[in-house]
């Protein structure tokens, strides 16, 4: 599914529930937010969906997401910050909340988000957090400045104590070392340009169990596993999110014990006046939710695999009433013409022939049947190997159809052709083959057998013109019950079992199973074989 066809849509339909359900979780989550109304609670967020509808309706919906970035969420910080009861942890938390919300809107029932709409709502949430809190911080700072006038008057009357530099860091590291404390869902963190860690969050703390002692002065890639420093991830990581202006991805990282856990990374860049200055970096542990995912699509994929059993336990029994009833039949009714009173000789044996051709016609349907069966469910294909010569086995297999088709095959060969298969199969493999290409080839064109010899390997080609295979069908033609569509059309009865057990029977020689079908070309299928199957 394209990113957006949908999801955009349910988002749209669905955004003002979704606001109902965020404000109620957060105003049980928040006690701050109780002292607001509720114009002020939503202020920006429905504005913040309205963004995610655009952009996963775009049709470019990275190029949506950078032009929305610079003033994605910046309202939201700021009416938070001039609410002096409000911390930034509180202002991630609602991000938090409304990202739950709409993961469990967006994916109920049957309907689910694929991995591009997935990385792209989460940019919006990160993009969403990183303006919120740049802007309540700089709301916050212009509020020390303000408070920094104050004490600068006050300071007239204390001879100085501090420089107005030494306040202004302090006061700083302060509001920095509070909002940071106060997150612990998160593992945030800053660096310096040269990517050594200079600040560190209590949250990150809890999740990467290194002490702000630890890490502080060291190159951030201390936090990698060791096989992601030798492919010196660190660093590139650090070079995308120059180039880019953002960093995404999520990989294995490594906490102080040795613990691996999966990891949603994010980090952007911090520039003052144009010049790089450090980097602010967001880690989440998501080993628990990619645990739940990957179960979810476990039971997902084991209700398919019940719905597909169904199916092909239906199209069985619809098969057996139908296609094995009519020659049961007729035998019996040969049958029964052979009990009644001799009168004609030469007519009791056309009926114990017909009886006999019947019989077999029902015990090669089983047979195929159970081989088909067999395949689907992994077990290999019984083989009895012994030198034969291909040559004489495609001969053999030609000349029996040519009773039925007429003068319709030409075989491209050398003189013999030895080596270690079991015959039968090969046998039933080329017969089923031709077999296919009398009923949906063209009727007016001969059909090719050709054999190669190649150092240690066999080739087996069956040619023929007429109607051709989609891609599509080509993936799925070898798969049990499965026929293409001119087949299904045509007046041809079968099965769907002939390219199943050819597939099997060719990997059990340890070989593989190929076709190529092209309107002008015809339709070839070709076998590669091994020489000595019994190695």
């Amino acid at each position: 599914m394209k990113a957006g066809t949908n999801s955009s849509t349910r988002l749209f339909e669905r955004k003002e529930k979704i606001i109902s359900v965020w404000e109620k979780k957060v105003l049980e989550s928040a006690a701050p937010t109780k002292k607001m109304d509720h114009p002020e609670l939503r202020n920006s967020m429905p504005q913040v969906l309205e963004v995610m509808v655009r952009i996963l309706a775009d049709p470019n919906p990275k190029q949506a997401l950078n032009d929305q970035e610079k003033k994605l969420a910046k309202s939201h910080g700021k009416s938070r910050a001039v609410n002096s009861n409000y911390s930034l942890d509180q202002v991630i938390n609602e991000y938090h909340i409304l990202r739950q919300v709409i993961f469990d809107f967006l994916e109920e029932g049957k309907d689910i988000l694929t991995p591009e709409e997935r990385d792209l709502i989460w940019e919006v949430f990160f993009i969403s957090i990183r303006n919120a809190a740049s802007e309540f911080k700089q709301v916050r700072d212009e509020q020390v400045k303000e408070i920094q006038l104050k004490l600068n008057e006050a300071n007239k009357y204390l001879n100085g104590a501090f420089t107005e530099k030494s306040k202004e860091v302090i006061l700083k590291d302060q509001i920095l070392r509070t909002i940071f404390d106060r997150v612990e869902d998160y593992a945030l963190f800053t660096l310096d340009s040269r990517g050594n860690i200079s600040s560190w969050a209590c949250g990150a703390q809890r999740i990467k169990q290194y002490t702000a002692k630890d890490v502080i002065g060291n190159h951030y890639s201390m936090l990698y596993p060791p096989e992601g420093r030798i492919r010196d991830e660190p660093e590139k990581h650090l070079a995308i999110a120059r180039e880019e202006g953002r960093f995404r991805g999520e990989g294995l990282r490594q906490r102080k014990d040795g613990e691996l856990f999966l990891a949603d990374v994010f980090i952007s860049p911090m520039y003052e006046k144009d010049e790089l200055v450090g980097y602010f970096k967001i880690v989440t542990d998501i080993t628990e939710t990619n645990k739940l995912l990957q179960e979810r699509d476990l039971s997902r994929a084991e209700v398919k695999n019940l719905e597909l059993e169904s199916v092909l336990r239906e199209r069985f029994i619809y098969m057996l009433t139908h296609d094995l009833r009519n020659p049961i039949q007729a035998a019996r009714m040969s049958s029964e013409m052979i009990t009644r009173k001799i009168c004609n000789v030469e007519k009791h044996l056309d009926n114990a022939r017909q009886s006999i051709r019947h019989i077999c016609r029902v015990d090669k349907m089983i047979s195929d049947l159970l081989d088909a069966s067999r395949i689907r469910e992994g077990e290999p294909f019984p083989l009895q190997i012994e030198e034969s010569d291909l040559v004489e086995i495609a001969y053999e297999v030609s000349d029996g159809l040519a009773t039925i088709y007429g003068n319709k095959f030409d075989i491209v060969a050398p003189a013999t052709l030895l080596g270690f298969w079991d015959a039968k199969g090969l046998s039933r493999a080329i017969e089923n083959l031709v077999t296919n290409a009398v009923k949906y080839g063209d009727k007016d064109q001969k059909i090719t057998i050709q054999l190669l010899g190649v150092e240690d390997r066999v080739i087996i080609k069956v040619h023929n013109f007429g109607s051709t295979l989609s891609t599509q069908e080509q993936k799925s033609l070898f798969e049990i019950f499965q026929r293409s569509a001119s087949a299904k059309e045509g007046k041809s009865k079968g099965w769907g079992l002939g390219l199943t057990l050819v597939r099997g029977i060719t990997e059990a020689h340890g070989g593989i199973v190929k076709v190529r079908s092209l309107p002008r070309e015809g339709t070839t299928f070709t076998l590669d074989l091994p020489r000595d199957a019994r190695h």
